[in-house]
């Protein structure tokens, strides 16, 4: 028998962030999935139709692939829906953030530039963008 309970938990609202790594996030697509998402931004506001936050649209889920940390630096794998990974901010493909010394460690994250159908994102800064949604 199979079912699967699937809870929606707000960024903001998760107290402990250590906790939930180490119980929850690094956990994903081992025995649980997680998808996040983030509200479009509003159009009539800027009078950008279809805006960006750093190159991702809005409205879109994208499933957890993987949480890893590596060099004490938490990490979320994402894959990107296009093929063509429009994440644009930090730890993005080419970003300053990739020195000499994070290069190395592209094999260990399963991550490769080009259009690998992935991006990475450390984790503080998808916790503030991102809501979560895990399904166990």
């Amino acid at each position: 028998m199979f079912f699967s309970l699937s809870l929606l938990t707000f960024s903001q609202d998760i107290f402990d962030r250590d906790k939930f790594w180490h119980e929850e996030l690094v956990k994903a697509n081992r025995d649980r999935l997680f998808g996040c998402w983030f509200k479009t931004l509003d159009g009539n506001r800027s009078g950008v139709k279809n805006a960006t936050v750093d190159g991702l649209v809005g409205n879109i889920s994208h499933s957890i692939v993987e949480a890893i940390e590596i060099k004490g630096k938490r990490f979320v794998v994402l894959p990107d829906p296009w093929g063509e990974a429009g994440w644009e901010g930090p730890w993005s493909d080419g970003s300053k953030e990739w020195t000499k010394e994070w290069l190395e460690v592209l094999p260990e994250l399963g991550h490769s530039f080009g259009e690998s159908g992935q991006f990475v994102m450390e984790c503080k800064r998808f916790r503030v963008r991102q809501q979560l949604e895990g399904m166990h």
